[in-house]
């Protein structure tokens, strides 16, 4: 029998959605083995990870399915560019509307945009804007904001950013 691909299986998973049927266990850890094989994440891919996070709040804390989605994600916006391990402005700008959509940012949003910090080699302007500007966003927010601001400043340390020290755009 033929291996699935990453795309078949996350189509395949979309349509539990009409069914009203929850993806299981061994169904994320195939998933999981066509990633690590494929290591290439399409944007349509991507969205459907995205989907998929939305749609089942039984995955919000399914550490299987947060490396899944971590993974995937990172893969795309940090490999399908021009430039490999780059976050450039177009895979930048739909991954900030991914995020920023409900302006919630989940746990594991935030675990994603820390891994793309530690992964990428550079980053866009604008990324170091939206974390500089995080807190004027979110307003005083929940407790959990000052930490992950924090962190992913402290991961930034001048990564990609070639507006000096003007990281919040202002100036």
């Amino acid at each position: 029998m033929a291996e699935i691909s990453l795309h078949d299986h996350l189509k395949q998973i979309r349509s539990y959605f009409a069914d009203g049927r929850e993806p299981q266990d061994n169904e994320l850890a195939s998933i999981r083995r066509c990633l690590a094989a494929d290591k290439v994440v399409t944007k349509e891919e991507a969205e459907l990870l995205f989907e998929l996070k939305d749609a089942y709040k039984s995955l919000e804390n399914n550490a299987l399915f947060d490396d899944i989605f971590t993974d995937g994600v990172t893969s795309y916006v940090l490999y399908t560019g021009s430039t490999p391990g780059a976050l450039e402005d177009l895979e930048w700008l739909w991954l900030e509307g991914q995020i920023s959509a409900d302006r919630d940012y989940e746990p594991i949003e935030r675990e994603l945009l820390l891994t793309i910090v530690q992964r990428a080699e550079t980053l866009p302007p604008q990324f170091h804007a939206l974390v500089y500007d995080l807190e004027k966003r979110l307003g005083r927010g929940p407790g959990w904001l000052e930490s992950f601001v924090g962190s992913l400043k402290s991961l930034l340390g001048g990564k990609g950013d070639d507006k000096g020290d003007d990281k919040a755009g202002t100036g």
